[in-house]
């Protein structure tokens, strides 16, 4: 059972379960990975199962001042390991092993922010996936 003050803390910033939209909050943890696996010509599935597992954590934010969103920016970008990758260390609650765990992760692709006006932000998503 998760007893923490967050679910996920990205370097040193801990984002405030405060700003997280209640039940966006998803984490996929431990998911298996495959190499060269394949279906034979009888169909029988032929799995090459890795090691090694990941985790993708995802979530929204509740609507934020501009100084709240800038706040969780520039916590996050502050941890970079990498800015070309948009790389972070992060330690998280993993659900399914009931503990918290550390992982590298990067921020993929781009986020959207949405503004309500010229101060509000809604509905920015965030989501992590581990190397």
């Amino acid at each position: 059972m998760h007893n923490g003050s967050y679910l996920i803390k990205v370097g040193s910033y801990e984002i405030p379960l405060s700003y997280i939209r209640r039940g966006t909050y998803k984490c996929s943890p431990a998911q298996r990975q495959d190499n060269d696996s394949y279906v034979d010509a009888d169909g029988y599935l032929h799995r090459n199962p890795m090691p090694h597992t990941r985790c993708k954590i995802e979530f929204e934010l509740i609507t934020l001042r501009d100084s709240q969103l800038r706040e969780v920016i520039d916590g996050i970008r502050s941890n970079y390991t990498s800015w070309v990758e948009r790389k972070v260390s992060c330690y998280y609650y993993d659900d399914e092993a009931d503990g918290y765990y550390t992982g590298d992760f990067y921020l993929p692709g781009t986020i959207e922010f949405t503004r309500l006006d010229k101060n509000t932000y809604d509905q920015v998503r965030l989501a992590f996936i581990e190397y």
